[in-house]
């Protein structure tokens, strides 16, 4: 017979050998890179794309039909709502957790203690900045006022007045045309970012619901006329590279603090 630990021994090396690291999601990250080169070759080869997608939703007679559909006009109205609050919450956390760990040791939560300054405020804090940096400078102040693109229902294709600009086109009025990105589904796309600081299980969980939320936002502002397709993909890349950049940010400060101090230059 095999001994228990011998055995034991051999299912942690099977193990090791073909279970990856709880915290490699390199697959994960070159599948989302192949997305985005695939996206920017797809809508700069075939911009007419988005006009095909948005047809579906509108006719000469009534329109973009779905746009006063009740779960669309929800989607709208209650997306930046939500998104704020987030917003609200995650700095209060920041701001008030090493207080609440505190009153939490004195209850004896020590797990719950050792979360709040740890994992949840870092968690929050990085979606503090992704934010700032995606819906905020990339999405707000970078993109839709410098590409200027026409949303469908200004351009002639919809019933407006305007010229189709494919995703990449720069238009030449970005204070009335502001439909590269999408802000809306930036703001569901952020949830991807509560799992920025988890292992690789909840990372792959927060991304799915950040996408579905994305894309369900996204597509409910397709159906009202207020984007294109290609509005929404980018928008999920805007947040996404965000992500990617302050987790980077976060890792170097958290190296560059634990570094022993360096030594005295002799003089």
């Amino acid at each position: 017979m095999t001994p228990p630990d011998r055995s034991r021994n051999a299912h942690t090396a099977r193990t090791a050998r073909h279970e990856p690291d709880d915290d490699d999601d390199s697959f994960d990250t070159r599948l989302i890179w192949a997305g985005l080169f695939l996206s920017l070759a797809l809508f700069a080869k075939v911009p007419t794309i988005d006009l095909i997608f948005s047809q579906r939703y509108y006719t000469p007679q009534a329109g973009f039909f779905q746009a006063n559909n009740p779960l669309v006009q929800a989607l709208y109205q209650y997306t930046p709502m939500l998104g704020n609050t987030l917003l609200v919450l995650s700095a209060l956390l920041a701001l008030g957790a090493p207080r609440l760990a505190r009153l939490a040791r004195r209850q004896g939560q020590n797990h719950a203690a050792t979360q709040l300054t740890g994992l949840w405020r870092r968690t929050a804090i990085g979606l503090l900045l992704m934010a700032t940096l995606s819906s905020g400078l990339i999405v707000e102040l970078g993109l839709k006022n410098f590409m200027g693109r026409p949303r469908p229902v200004q351009t002639i294709e919809f019933g407006g007045d305007q010229p189709f600009h494919g995703a990449f086109q720069r238009g030449d009025n970005p204070g009335s045309h502001r439909s590269f990105v999408s802000g809306h589904a930036a703001a569901g796309f952020s949830l991807i970012a509560l799992g920025l600081f988890a292992g690789r299980t909840w990372r792959r969980r927060w991304t799915l619901i950040g996408l579905t939320a994305g894309a369900l936002v996204g597509l409910g502002r397709i159906m009202q006329g207020g984007h294109y397709l290609s509005d929404v993909v980018f928008s999920f890349y805007a947040v996404w590279l965000s992500c990617e950049l302050v987790a980077f940010g976060m890792r170097r400060w958290d190296q560059r603090r634990q570094a022993p101090p360096r030594a005295p230059t002799a003089t």
